[in-house]
This record gives structure tokens, C-alpha cells and sequence, in this order.
């Protein structure tokens, strides 16, 4: 039989023997250390902290339920209207800064029961040795007074108011037409009553010596046949102390002989005062239609008033250019006009034409 080698165990390890070893010194016990405030529980309150939390919890209870008690009565109360209105409450809960905002209010003066009588002041009756110079007074315009005697209103005042022509001729210029003719014109006789004088402009000629102010009369009742308002001129004169109106001015607007042209074609040229407005345009069918300017011709300066006729002339033409110059166009001016039908162009188109004008605006 072949022996097999028994295993050889290995060798345990033994401590030696307890007589043989060293004495071992006692160990002292290490103390934990103290838990850290994040070690202690979260639900470990102070009792001090609980009470305060409690009395927090409560007066914020109590003051939203004040609020709401207070929103809860301002609306009741002004249901009943029993609340002044909004903007009167900071008045009312601050009268001193209203008092302020108001600005201080003036004490009152305390009167004395038994006023003393004031010292007499002495009266010099020397007059001072260098009296202050009196400021003139500044002397009102004729052109608008009524009161004074020699002023155009009053003069044509009295012209309007005169029942004869006897009465009314001191008042008045003397024109181109007879004494017949006068007493055959509504001047021999009263006027309607009229509504007060409009001024209209004031012209002082070149000369210096003469001044022109015009006036536009509306009467209550027709002076004449479609006639109810009329520019009148009265000029005043540096040699005449009394403004007289313009018989001449007055008669042609009153009875517009170029309304009597218009329904004879006579070649003869007629020359009359009316009141003018241009027009550089004209759209009428008559010849050279394009390069033509228009004069429109009126009884007054109202922007109301129908005209009375229209005559034309070249826009190039020296007259036109003139009177461009002077007067803006569609302003009404007073003046003295000649026309005359123009019936060579095209004799089936005749048209009255301008040959000339005269106004104291184009001087």
C-alpha cells in the first residue's frame, strides 16, 4: 500500500499565554458629542414660540375682519346715503390741511366801539408853483362818431332821415344831373327806414384834400324796385366843413344804368361808378374765353348781393395788369367803369368790354 502523506495542517496562531503577556491599561469611555441643531427633531418647538405664533395667527384675524366690517358699513351706509361723497372724506378727516390747501383766511379786525375821528387835512389853496401837465384827451374819429355835428356818419345820418330834397341837398354833392332830374329821382322825396350804417373802408385820396368813407345801408322795405341795400359815399372835404354824400355815386348804384345796356346793344360806350370785383378766370362763351378776365359789377360790398352785370377784358391787357396789382382779386372795390359792346370778334357773340376803370384803390 503506498502511504500518503497526511496533510500538515497549518499552524494556529495562538496569543500567548495570558501570565506571559503585558497588563493593558483600562480604556476611558469617550463622551458622543453633542448633536448638531440640524440632529434635533423639527417638531420640537419652544413653548415661548407657540404662544407668539398663536397671538400672530390672532391679531391678523381680527384685522382683516376689521377691514371687512369697515368695507361692509361704507357700503351700507352709502346705499342710505348717509356717507358724504368720496372726494369730501379727506376734508372731513383732515379739516387743518383743507384749511391749508384753502390758503389763510383773514383775521378778523376787532372795531373799536368809539372810533376816533380823523385829523382834518389843511387845505392849501396856493396853487403849486409847477402844475403837471394835463394828458389830451385823444379825439374820437369822425368816421364812427354819431355825436359829432361835422362827421360822415351824422351827415348821412341826416341825409336818410330828410323827407324832402330841399332838406336833404345840403347834405349832399353836386353831380352831373339837372335840378330836374333830381327832383324826378327818389331823392325829392323820404326814404324807408333803414337799419343801422355798415362801415365798410375808409379812403383818403392822393391829393390828401379829399376823404371817401363808405357806408352800405340796408333798408327795412325796398328803397326801389329789388333794391333793399345800397353803398353810399360820403367824402369829406378839406374846403367843406360839413362830409356831404356823393349824389352821383349814390344815384348810379340806385338805378345801375348798365342793367339798361344789357338790353340794347348800342356801340355808344357808357361810363357809370359801381362796385367792382374781378376775376382772373372766365369760363363764359363768349370769344378768347381763355385769355379773358372778368369785372363783375354790384349794387354794395355784401357777399350776398346779386350782380348787376359782368363785362370782360384781356387778362394781358394794361388795365387788368393794374388793377391785379392794386386789388386782390375777388375783393369788392368802388369805381368808376367804361364799357361798350364788343361786336367785332364774332358779331353772333357779343360781349360787354372793359375800355375803362378808375378807383382810388389803384392810384
Amino acid at each position: 500500500m503506498r502511504n500518503t502523506p497526511t496533510p500538515a495542517w497549518p499552524e494556529s496562531r495562538q496569543s500567548p499565554p495570558a501570565k506571559d503577556s503585558l497588563p493593558i491599561a483600562p480604556q476611558r469611555k469617550i463622551p458622543a458629542p453633542p448633536k448638531e441643531p440640524e440632529d434635533t427633531p423639527a417638531e420640537q418647538n419652544w413653548p415661548e414660540d407657540v404662544e407668539v405664533q398663536k397671538k400672530n395667527s390672532g391679531c391678523w384675524t381680527t384685522i382683516l375682519f376689521l377691514i371687512f366690517l369697515t368695507i361692509v358699513s361704507y357700503l351700507i351706509l352709502s346705499f342710505l346715503n348717509l356717507v358724504p361723497h368720496w372726494r369730501t372724506i379727506p376734508s372731513k378727516l383732515f379739516p387743518q390741511a383743507h384749511k391749508i390747501e384753502e390758503g389763510p383766511s383773514n383775521p378778523t379786525k376787532k372795531t373799536n366801539p368809539f372810533p376816533t375821528p380823523p385829523t382834518p387835512t389843511p387845505i392849501s389853496v396856493t396853487p403849486p408853483s409847477n402844475p403837471a401837465p394835463r394828458v389830451a384827451e385823444p379825439t374820437p374819429d369822425p368816421f364812427e362818431e354819431n355825436s359829432i355835428a361835422n362827421s360822415p356818419r351824422a351827415s348821412l345820418k341826416h341825409f336818410l332821415a330828410a323827407k324832402t330834397l330841399d332838406a336833404r341837398q345840403s347834405f349832399m354833392t353836386r353831380g352831373s344831373r339837372s335840378a330836374d332830374e333830381l327832383r324826378q329821382s327818389i331823392l325829392s322825396g323820404p326814404f324807408p327806414e333803414s337799419h343801422p350804417p355798415q362801415v365798410e373802408s375808409k379812403l383818403t385820396l392822393a391829393d390828401s384834400q379829399n376823404t371817401e368813407s363808405y357806408y352800405t345801408i340796408s333798408f327795412r322795405t325796398p328803397l326801389a324796385k329789388e333794391v333793399n341795400s345800397l353803398t353810399v359815399k360820403v367824402v369829406t372835404s378839406a374846403s367843406n366843413s360839413t362830409p356831404k354824400v356823393d349824389t352821383s355815386f349814390f344815384l348810379d348804384l340806385l338805378q345801375a344804368p348798365v342793367t339798361k345796356l344789357n338790353e340794347n346793344l348800342s356801340p355808344e360806350p357808357l361810363t357809370f361808378q359801381t362796385i367792382i370785383e374781378s376775376s382772373a378766370y372766365c369760363f363764359d362763351d363768349i370769344p378768347n374765353s381763355d385769355s379773358m378776365a372778368r369785372l363783375i359789377f354790384f349794387r354794395n360790398m355784401n357777399a350776398e348781393a346779386n350782380p348787376l352785370s359782368t363785362a370782360y377784358l384781356a387778362q394781358n391787357s394794361p388795365l387788368f395788369q393794374k388793377l391785379k396789382k392794386h386789388n386782390t382779386p375777388g375783393t369788392r372795390i368802388p369805381g368808376t367803369v367804361t364799357v361798350k359792346w364788343n361786336l367785332t370778334l364774332n358779331p353772333s357773340k357779343p360781349f360787354l368790354e372793359v375800355v375803362g376803370i378808375q378807383s382810388p384803390r389803384l392810384e
